[in-house]
């Protein structure tokens, strides 16, 4: 098809066009008023009381009633509250199509089929349109669970000195950006610009080809239909 015969199929079914260019502005509108996603993953790293001078850090030889009392505190954490469930513990709350909420669920160290879990730590993550409120959903985590912690262990009659603490690694929140540039955006606008009209031209033409068939279609049946051909005058008895 020549420039000039699309010119005049786009005359022609122009309401095609208009409808198709109505649909990418649509699109248009809700990719420019996308908002970006704020994310960030810390951990809540259970710890036995301390003695003075030592180092408050995992050494990797804790031992499993530590372990096992962080498995406790999960479930009975996870019990009341509405944190999402991940496929995977590396998967992420962004990479799995969730822009706001929290995870929490201890780490998993184990292979595909079988599941060990060696360190006294939750991991945490939440997602949020603002940075603001991300810190803010890893500082309530960070609470609940500490005081899920301190409820079991004074249920249970250990001195408040002796209690196993809760504490975030980093300390320092990192928090990442999931969202457009304006570099970025500009490229999609203009590669949905070029689609959009792309397939409004498209369209346009299948309809018009259509139309062109059913009018030859038409034609060729009315062609073969037989006449009736009158009697002479006088043949009847």
């Amino acid at each position: 098809m020549t420039p000039a015969q699309l010119l005049r199929v786009l005359r022609r079914r122009w309401y095609v066009l208009l409808a198709g260019l109505c649909c990418t502005g649509i699109a248009f509108v809700v990719l420019s008023q996308s908002a970006p996603v704020y994310a960030a993953q810390s951990d809540l790293v259970f710890l036995e009381p301390g003695l003075p001078g030592q180092g408050r850090t995992l050494t990797g030889t804790e031992p499993q009633t530590l372990i096992d009392f962080t498995a406790i505190v999960e479930r009975q954490y996870l019990a009341g509250s509405k944190s999402a469930k991940l496929a995977s513990p590396t998967a992420s709350l962004f990479g799995t199509g969730i822009r706001e909420g929290t995870s929490v669920g201890m780490l998993d160290t184990g292979g595909q089929w079988l599941s060990s879990f060696s360190r006294p730590v939750l991991s945490v993550q939440a997602a949020a349109p603002t940075p603001e409120k991300v810190a803010a959903e890893i500082d309530r985590v960070h609470a609940e669970v500490q005081a899920v912690s301190d409820a079991l262990q004074r249920e249970a009659g250990a001195r408040p000195d002796a209690f196993i603490t809760v504490e975030r690694a980093p300390e320092e929140l990192i928090i990442t950006s999931f969202g457009k540039t304006r570099m970025g955006e500009a490229k999609a606008l203009l590669v949905l610009g070029v689609a959009g009209v792309g397939l409004s031209c498209a369209a346009a033409a299948a309809a018009d080809a259509l139309a062109g068939r059913r009018t030859r279609s038409g034609g060729r049946h009315r062609e073969t239909v037989p006449r009736a051909v009158p009697e002479p005058a006088g043949s009847a008895s």
